[in-house]
């Protein structure tokens, strides 16, 4: 976060661990000065109690003097001792329909981790005859692979897998950091790229889930996995055809590599080889993740045409999702030669590796917040002064823009999760102001959070990015992508969502 940053570059007098008994003094101390004040104006006593709950919660997400995921799990416990919630409807939360579609996919997705297919898929993409040993053939199919496996897996295995293999490449060939851009922007691609493609289904990441999930408490709605598909591939494929441009012009070519690639195709070729022949369980985890797709994108939009609309319930996105999870147990493919049992493609022990347990919670606590925040009035209230600000004679389109970029902008500097559990509900309480569709406002301000890649604290992905490039990207790399791509995101989102709102919202 840019505050928690700021504070650890000038509080140079305190110790790490002085910063940490502040940051968890500083939440609880500002609920309880809010609770003993007169409510402010617009809000009554439950309002206060919102609003004490949401700067405690808040100020711990800002500052982590704990990890999200225990913060997170704290949001149950802080919004019942300032009133304005139970730990019952609280800890509902966690079975939400949101959390069962990530609570299956995850599964079936660690079925692609266990079974190496993640790695055969990255290395016979970049191992394709159409690359020739051509730098930029190579950095666009490195992009694309990047992108569209984003479409369904979380981002961070995504990140950690191509950018240890831009890495790995580069140290095989004795290439150092600052010799090779084409390196350079593998490595920054690895990040951009997983943010990108995270916007194009509720899979893409938590920002997408909890954003589907807080609409859905505040609107009262249900947003289908094809309804955020409709938007979001489209949106991904056409930021995904700006990415490259922009890093190739903020990050020339050197001379040496402007044609041919700065390491021997060989090298790919010889890792995808050791992979040896497709396993059984390849092809398992393959076909169960195609089908669960086809269930989740085609089959719903067809079910009210061809009249068969009493099989929806069959078709939801977490009970598919949960479903051939479950078929995974079940689907032999192999057997223990010491027992002579069948061995299935997903036991417990893996499920529970692969599991998101973290993400679930984030989810949980931000579905939480959204309820507090509209319970309270929160939302109406920050409305407010966000119409005081633009004014009320925007038009439908441009209070729209205004509000995907803003909730893009300020993810730069906080939370994904934390802007989202913010601009959603007032974005939806703005939609009787301006006149725009509500829900997909919604949708677009989700979608706008994952442009987030300024620095390392606006997403996970560019701190892993980062990290594991081996000082191959400099500090100011991502600012400068960054910013441009924000701005082009912004429009390619408006581009997609202002013609298709009616249709499929």
């Amino acid at each position: 976060m840019v505050i928690s940053s700021f504070v650890r570059r000038y509080a140079v007098m305190l110790s790490s661990k002085q910063r940490q008994i502040l940051a968890l003094v500083s939440g609880p101390l500002a609920a309880v000065v809010l609770l003993c004040l007169e409510p402010f104006p617009g809000l009554d006593e439950n309002g206060m109690k919102a609003l004490a709950g949401a700067a405690w919660f808040l100020l711990w997400l800002v500052f982590e003097p704990v990890s999200l995921a225990v913060t997170s799990l704290w949001a149950v416990i802080i919004f019942s001792l300032t009133g304005i919630s139970s730990p019952t409807a609280a800890f509902s939360f966690f079975g939400s329909p949101t959390n069962m579609l990530l609570f299956g996919a995850t599964m079936i997705l660690g079925a692609w981790q266990e079974s190496n297919f993640m790695q055969r898929y990255s290395f016979s993409a970049l191992s394709m005859k159409f690359i020739h040993g051509r730098t930029k053939r190579l950095l666009f199919v490195y992009a694309a692979a990047c992108t569209l496996l984003s479409f369904i897996t979380p981002n961070i295995p995504v990140v950690i897998l191509f950018c240890t293999l831009a890495a790995s490449a580069a140290r095989t060939f004795s290439i150092e950091p600052g010799q090779s851009n084409a390196v350079r922007i593998m490595c920054i691609l690895s990040g951009l790229c997983a943010n990108i493609g995270g916007i194009a289904t509720p899979l893409g990441g938590a920002p997408n889930l909890a954003t589907i999930a807080i609409t859905g408490k505040v609107l009262d709605c249900s947003v289908e996995f094809w309804q955020w598909a409709a938007f979001g591939i489209p949106v991904s494929l056409i930021i995904f055809g700006m990415v490259l441009p922009v890093c190739l012009r903020l990050f020339p070519l050197k001379d040496f590599e402007r044609d041919t690639m700065p390491f021997d195709p060989a090298f790919l070729k010889k890792r995808h080889e050791e992979l040896g022949p497709v396993s059984r369980f390849e092809y398992v985890s393959v076909i169960v993740m195609g089908l669960a797709l086809i269930f989740w994108v085609v089959i719903p939009p067809l079910l009210a045409p061809l009249g068969l609309k009493r099989f929806a319930p069959l078709t939801a996105a977490p009970f598919v999702a949960a479903g051939f999870a479950a078929l995974l147990t079940v689907i032999p493919v192999g057997t223990d030669k010491r027992t002579g049992r069948f061995v299935f493609a997903m036991n417990w022990q893996q499920a529970q590796k692969n599991i998101l347990w973290s993400v679930l919670l984030i989810i949980m606590a931000s579905t939480l917040l959204g309820e507090v925040l509209v319970k309270g009035g929160i939302d109406k209230w920050l409305a407010n002064g966000i119409t005081a600000l633009l004014g009320d004679s925007l038009s439908p389109f441009w209070a729209w823009t205004a509000l995907v970029f803003l909730s893009g902008f300020v993810s730069q500097f906080a939370s994904n999760t934390g802007t989202i559990t913010l601009f959603v509900p007032i974005t939806a309480a703005l939609a009787s102001v301006y006149g725009y569709n509500a829900v997909a406002a919604c949708v677009t301000v989700g979608m706008s959070v994952n442009l987030a890649s300024m620095f390392p604290f606006s997403a996970a992905t560019i701190a892993v990015a980062m990290d594991s490039a081996e000082g191959h990207v400099r500090a100011m790399d991502f600012p400068l992508s960054g910013i441009i791509m924000l701005v082009l995101g912004t429009a390619a989102i408006m581009a997609v969502a202002w013609p298709l709102e009616s249709i499929v919202f």
